[in-house]
């Protein structure tokens, strides 16, 4: 996966979105609320092929074709759901559901909610296959029975026609990112362009899905770790942290890369040396090193990048080690190992010309000199 892909800026709250964010009157506006779940016409499960519209005050503010028989969406991550757009004074609105212009149902509107609504229609005008057609030209009356715009269940080879939609929303600090119509093997980038005001910031993430679909990210950038945190392993707090929260399953996640940046003013003050930067990951509940490299230098700031499986909570800190572990010349073991031509083998030499022999000799010519002249004596 290519590194020179962006990254999310480490440090900042991600909030999720469920599709693309607009903007309006120069403000950015709140997030879509997304629907999904059964369907049904005249009492039986709906055909695939059938257009779902949402109307706020009469403005259709959404639409889904459907690509399963008796639902519209799904609650997956990956299933495509009907996205309804609204605005701050929208909040509380109620949502009127269409399916092919016939009124199915009603719900309430909220910023960023997810919800399954059952909906049912009658009257409504539906294709119907000849039985026993073999599969010929598909349904009637020109209405696709998988429409294009539908994310298929059949695996697509990376590089695929479509090309994904990627949204980010800034406001403060927080950063809400959306992605649309991703393909399996093909790398995401997300450009955040965000700082923080204590020495950390994200340049961008870079993301490869193994699957087709939609998702979306929610980030924070902290200076100091959530309560109940563990240590790192090198010890110490780290200096700033990163929480990523994703409706894309790790499973469903080939790899990630961050860029990420860190002031020089900021390393100094940690005592931390830039070459012992290293990106940790917390994974039911162990810190675990990601490969990091420092990759650029600007006159204020330290450019790294790191490669994760995927995402989770995050922390910048010290390479479990550098500073804990002794080299070989402070391992005490190392004093302990003499060389062939040290003294020390002299212990062990049966050639009388080590110290010990050399004592042993002299004790015993003792002994012999006290026996004669106590002989002598007698």
């Amino acid at each position: 996966m290519g590194r020179g892909s962006t990254v999310l800026a480490l440090g900042f709250v991600l909030v999720v979105l469920v599709g693309a964010v607009g903007a309006a009157a120069g403000t950015p506006a709140p997030p879509p609320a997304a629907y999904y779940g059964s369907l049904t016409v005249d009492g039986d499960p709906a055909p695939a092929g059938l257009t779902v519209t949402a109307e706020i005050d009469g403005e259709q503010r959404g639409s889904l074709t459907t690509g399963d028989a008796g639902r519209y969406g799904g609650p997956g991550a990956f299933d495509p759901k009907l996205q309804v757009d609204g605005t701050d004074g929208d909040e509380g609105a109620t949502v009127h559901f269409f399916v092919e212009g016939e009124s199915a149902g009603t719900a309430t509107w909220r910023s960023g909610d997810v919800r399954e609504v059952a909906l049912s229609a009658t009257g409504v005008s539906v294709p119907t296959p000849e039985a026993g057609s073999g599969g010929g030209s598909g349904g009637s009356g020109g209405v696709p029975l998988v429409p294009p715009s539908t994310p298929t269940e059949t695996p697509m080879e990376p590089g695929s026609s479509s090309t994904p939609t990627v949204t980010v929303t800034r406001s403060g600090d927080e950063v809400d990112v959306a992605v649309t119509d991703a393909r399996a093997g093909d790398e995401v980038e997300v450009q955040p362009d965000a700082t923080t005001s204590h020495g950390i910031g994200l340049d961008g993430i870079a993301i490869t899905p193994r699957v087709n679909g939609s998702f979306t990210l929610n980030a924070s950038l902290l200076a100091n770790p959530p309560a109940g945190t563990p240590p790192l392993p090198a010890g110490g707090n780290g200096i700033g942290f990163l929480q990523v929260d994703h409706s894309i399953a790790d499973a469903d996640i080939d790899g990630v890369t961050f860029r990420f940046r860190a002031s020089k003013q900021r390393l100094a003050d940690a005592g931390l040396d830039a070459d012992a930067v290293t990106l940790y990951r917390l994974h039911e509940g162990d810190w675990s090193p990601l490969p990091t490299t420092r990759v650029d230098e600007s006159t204020t700031d330290y450019v790294f990048e790191a490669d994760s499986p995927g995402l989770s909570l995050f922390a910048i800190g010290q390479r479990s080690g550098d500073e804990s572990t002794p080299t070989e010349s402070e391992t005490p073991v190392s004093t302990s190992v003499p060389d062939e031509d040290e003294s020390p083998a002299t212990e062990t030499r049966t050639d009388g010309s080590g110290p010990r022999f050399g004592s042993l000799v002299a004790l015993l010519a003792l002994l012999s000199t006290v026996a004669l002249l106590r002989y002598r004596h007698r």
